[in-house]
């Protein structure tokens, strides 16, 4: 059984959280300081930042899976709690997607029939 996941697909999915919690750390300290009387617009970035970590988590991270194994004839996947075994025989198309700068490269998956993760699976 060899992983065929990328091992840190946790710091990936963590990401967006950490963005989200620097963003309201800086919107905290914005408000202490009294911009919101001098300079309201200081207030903006923190949400503007937030609501951008959100969508990006969204977009590409979120369905990631967090495990991939390759057994064989099957692939072992998991996400989260659950986990569910992908025969390569119900494999119907794979593709290959990177970002613009090549460095976030992801293997989606097509199945024939759905299984516990879904019909469209994807991982790092």
């Amino acid at each position: 059984m060899k992983r065929i996941s990328n091992p840190f697909t946790f710091a990936l999915k963590m990401t967006p959280f950490l963005i989200f919690g620097f963003s309201v750390f800086i919107f905290v300290l914005v408000l202490r300081n009294g911009a919101l009387q001098k300079a309201p617009m200081f207030l903006v970035f923190p949400c503007v930042i937030a609501v951008f970590g959100y969508y990006a988590w969204k977009a590409n991270i979120r369905d990631l899976l967090d495990e991939v194994y390759d057994c064989g004839d099957y692939l072992l996947v998991k996400r989260g709690g659950q986990e569910d075994t992908v025969l390569l025989s119900n494999i119907n198309y794979v593709y290959f997607t990177t970002d613009r700068q090549g460095s976030q490269r992801r293997i989606h998956l097509s199945l024939d029939t759905q299984g516990k993760l879904g019909k469209e699976l994807s991982f790092a």
